[in-house]
């Protein structure tokens, strides 16, 4: 008799356990949960491509300033090669990057 009642708690326990589980995916605070895990999800999307979009713009940039910095270094060498001897011609690269610096 023991074993009879014993076997009939755990199929009710079980029973029970089904049922709930079901019941939990059907609930409105589930259906809320998936609701906001899906906006989440397409925040996450929409800021990863705004990094990617914002990274790629300061590649551009960065190759602006390289592209920059190139040809400033040549015509450098063309002032250099043109000024007189009277100036020595580290003043003139000193003064040449101070002018940078206020430019930037």
């Amino acid at each position: 008799m023991k074993k009879i009642f014993y076997s009939i708690s755990i199929l009710l326990a079980a029973a029970a356990m089904f049922t709930a589980c079901k019941s939990v995916e059907e609930s409105d605070q589930y259906q809320q949960l998936l609701g906001k895990v899906d906006s989440l999800n397409r925040v996450n999307k929409q800021l990863k491509t705004d990094y990617n979009q914002t990274l790629d713009m300061l590649n551009e940039i960065e190759s602006g300033f390289n592209e920059i910095s190139a040809a400033e270094s040549s015509l450098i060498a063309l002032n250099l090669e043109n000024q007189a001897d009277t100036v020595s011609r580290r003043d003139i690269m000193m003064n040449q990057v101070d002018n940078i610096k206020e430019k930037i």
